[in-house]
């Protein structure tokens, strides 16, 4: 999932993605039931136009949640936008470890040894 990371910013991505995923999903599976249990009793009324409805509510439901699942999956592939994710408390410490991150994608004299050394001194800030 990480590919293309710094080695620094994979354990402290893998660290918020062990922390956050369970809680993610026990709220997503709860609102999936919800949703499956209001679209079931609104169903229940009988009328074509109502089971249309639930299945309407059900579908879009279905859509919400591929759309957010892809979106997460493309966060957690760009470092930047995996940076700013685990930042969220710490603007300032994110602003940082973004601008030391963006000193090894240029290759303009920079060492890539100290490059790498920085973003990994930023990230541990975190």
């Amino acid at each position: 999932m990480n590919v293309g990371f710094p080695e620094a910013l994979r354990g402290l991505s893998d660290a918020w993605l062990m922390r956050v995923s369970a809680p993610r999903r026990r709220a997503a599976i709860f609102l999936g039931v919800l949703v499956l249990v209001a679209a079931l009793l609104v169903a229940r009324g009988g009328t074509m136009r109502l089971r249309g409805l639930s299945l309407g509510v059900l579908a879009i439901f279905a859509g919400v949640t591929f759309f957010v699942r892809k979106r997460e999956r493309d966060v957690w592939k760009n470092p930047k936008r995996a940076l700013l994710r685990i930042s969220v408390g710490m603007p300032e410490l994110g602003a940082r470890a973004t601008r030391a991150l963006s000193l090894l994608e240029h290759a303009d004299g920079t060492s890539s040894d100290l490059a790498a050394l920085h973003v990994a001194r930023s990230v541990s800030a975190l």
